[in-house]
């Protein structure tokens, strides 16, 4: 009798499991877990200063979130655009880049961002648990925000076409 109940109970266990796994978020065909449209919850993020931030504090009509790293040949190509394309000229009228480094110490990310000439906002994103939020897979990419933090645009990697966008 006890055999039997350990027999169901380990059939439990492995249906629960399997149904969790197959209820998991699938990524669309660029990696993304969400969708334009969705409302981000608010978060917190470390600043490369080391001070934390809650995104809504950034209070910006627009917001974009660019996720890189360093030894992303794609973002370094990227990178440039960004700050010369849309930070530069819009930074005034309110749009506000946010930078968020993938997995790297900031020592990196600091040689990083002044190599690149950036002059945006840097977060971190140490674990990797920020971008988890968002997507499967690997840097750029670029989540932009309206000022009630809903996804108005969704970018990966670097096409000149949707940059343009």
């Amino acid at each position: 009798m006890i055999k039997r109940y350990s027999f169901l109970l380990t059939i439990l266990v492995l249906f629960s499991i399997a149904n969790c796994n197959s209820q998991q978020i699938q990524p669309d065909k660029r990696g993304y877990i969400v969708k334009v449209g969705d409302k981000v919850a608010d978060f917190d993020v470390i600043m490369l200063d080391g001070t934390a931030k809650k995104l809504s504090e950034f209070k910006a009509p627009v917001l974009v979130l660019n996720f890189f790293a360093s030894s992303c040949v794609v973002c370094s190509e990227e990178i440039p655009h960004i700050e010369q394309e849309i930070w530069q000229p819009l930074k005034e009228k309110g749009l506000i880049v946010l930078g968020v480094n993938f997995k790297e110490q900031a020592d990196t990310v600091r040689q990083f961002v002044q190599e690149m000439n950036i002059s945006y906002p840097i977060a971190l994103d140490e674990d990797g648990k920020i971008f988890d939020r968002f997507a499967r897979g690997g840097v750029t990419r670029n989540i932009v925000l309206d000022q009630n933090l809903n996804i108005i645009f969704l970018t990966r990697l670097f096409d000149p076409n949707e940059f343009e966008e």
